[in-house]
């Protein structure tokens, strides 16, 4: 079938909720939950999955590197050598390790455990919606009939059949609310993908944590002519100035580094921090940062490459580097993943900002997370 006709029988459907096979509500089926993994992985499970709800209580974490006694947020860490629960059948065990290479042990580790009730974080609706509103998401399959013609037309912008694929699958993972495998690469590769050409001699990292993008900037495409890093979480940017100055002369001749996020205006916003990969601007958050338009911070700076991960204020980031995209027209590597709406919104003023952008889609877990939007001038 045409993949276009594909997408316009999607959007026609009268949906049926497939909603429940898939929640954490109908998985874990009242049982008792343990999450596998303290790392990253477990503090994004927190983040976009069990804030969402009160009511979800999680009776303890297992991590080989635990000892006894301690406490993941008053929750008890266990290391699986000493764990020892007789009514396994009780119990769910979540899986929240990103890395695919460790489930093999993992799961060989729960089944000696006599663990049965074994599930990954990717399998759970709810761990895709990331900062995906409650509107929208109550909405439902009317939100997407309404954005159908933007759905649509976004999908004429992408390149390639990889694109195309990824985006069929991201869409049909919200609309059906069922976790769709999707076609992915080594996460080590995101932002240097070896398919498509970019110039990163000037560089833009918007959301630079603790300097792991730089660092496979240097592994995969060596010393560039710039590097500006922006990292509002003070925690994270120290890590990041700490990384830069050891490794000055491997990553460019000029390196510009600054505690500020990136957004739609200068100003100061709330903010949580404190949280890994998951620090984030927000209402509730507890302390301020400054925020920058790339416009305002940047005059004159003449980027070949910008990358954002930012935890869904690409948009109002983009909003605040209009003129500096408009006039030099970069190469652009964007996370399109922490709102649903992303996928198709930020393509289409990309696409009106400069016309000549050739766009692709790009996974790096094999589910919608890391879905990365690229953009580059033929």
């Amino acid at each position: 079938m045409d993949k276009f006709k594909e997408l316009e029988d999607l959007l026609k459907k009268q949906y049926i909720s497939y909603s429940e096979q898939f929640s954490l509500y109908h998985l874990v089926k009242g049982k008792k939950i343990l999450l596998y993994g303290c790392g990253s992985g477990c503090i994004t499970f927190f983040s976009i999955v069990l804030d969402r709800y009160n009511d979800i209580k999680i009776d303890g974490i297992i991590d080989k590197r635990a000892e006894n006694g301690e406490k993941f947020r008053d929750i008890p860490l266990f290391n699986p050598e000493s764990l020892n629960i007789h009514d396994t059948e009780n119990y769910v065990v979540i899986i929240t390790v990103g890395k695919k290479e460790y489930y093999n042990e993992i799961f060989n580790i729960l089944k000696q455990k006599n663990f049965k009730n074994i599930i990954l974080a990717n399998q759970i609706y709810e761990y895709h919606l990331h900062f995906t509103s409650h509107e929208i998401e109550k909405m439902g399959f009317s939100y997407y009939k309404k954005q159908k013609d933007k759905i649509l037309k976004a999908f004429t912008l992408f390149s390639d059949k990889l694109s195309i694929d990824i985006y069929l699958k991201y869409l049909k993972t919200h609309i059906y609310k069922v976790p769709q495998e999707l076609p992915y690469e080594s996460v080590e590769k995101q932002y240097f993908p070896d398919d498509i050409i970019m110039n990163y001699s000037r560089f833009i990292n918007c959301g630079a944590y603790n300097g792991d993008t730089i660092r496979n900037l240097v592994k995969y495409k060596g010393k560039q002519e710039s590097v500006v890093c922006f990292e509002p979480d003070l925690i994270n940017y120290s890590k990041l100035i700490k990384y830069i100055n050891n490794n000055k002369k491997d990553i460019a001749d000029t390196i510009f580094a600054y505690p500020c996020g990136v957004y739609s205006k200068t100003t100061q916003i709330f903010f949580s921090s404190g949280n890994n990969t998951n620090s984030k601007i927000s209402a509730n958050g507890k302390d301020l940062i400054q925020t920058v338009k790339l416009d305002d911070a940047l005059i004159n700076y003449s980027p070949t490459f910008i990358q954002m991960d930012i935890e869904g204020a690409e948009i109002e980031a983009i909003k605040g580097g209009a003129i500096l995209i408009s006039t030099y027209k970069p190469d652009l590597a964007i996370c399109v993943y922490h709102s649903v709406e992303h996928i198709w919104e930020i393509p289409l003023m990309l696409n009106k900002l400069n016309p000549d952008y050739k766009f692709y889609l790009r996974n790096y877990t094999g589910y919608i997370s890391e879905t990365v939007l690229y953009a580059r001038s033929e």
